[in-house]
């Protein structure tokens, strides 16, 4: 470490910042979190072609806004948040000046 990192770490605490640990993530599926969610006594439902596919609890839901009502539980019970695996899908090949 150089002397200016050092400089700026020790700054940074004297200021009276600290640095917290991030809990893991578990990657999931949606299907896992809509198993989750119903271990949890919220039924959920699909409707497909609709932008926000996703029924429960009276309201609808895109697939992270679900992964977010399930995060809720989650932090409830003091688990590690949800993230939604990503499938990348047929665009895997595609190059940063395709975009």
């Amino acid at each position: 470490m150089s002397p200016a990192q050092e400089k700026a770490i020790a700054e940074y605490f004297k200021a009276g910042e600290q640095i917290n640990k991030l809990d893991a993530v578990t990657i999931t599926t949606i299907a896992e979190v809509v198993t989750y969610l119903a271990s949890c006594g919220v039924a959920v439902r699909f409707l497909a072609g609709s932008e926000r596919p996703y029924i429960a609890e009276r309201k609808r839901y895109t697939a992270s806004a679900l992964v977010r009502r399930a995060n809720v539980s989650r932090q409830e019970q003091r688990l590690a948040p949800f993230s939604l695996r990503v499938n990348p899908g047929p665009h895997r090949n595609l190059k940063p000046q395709d975009l």
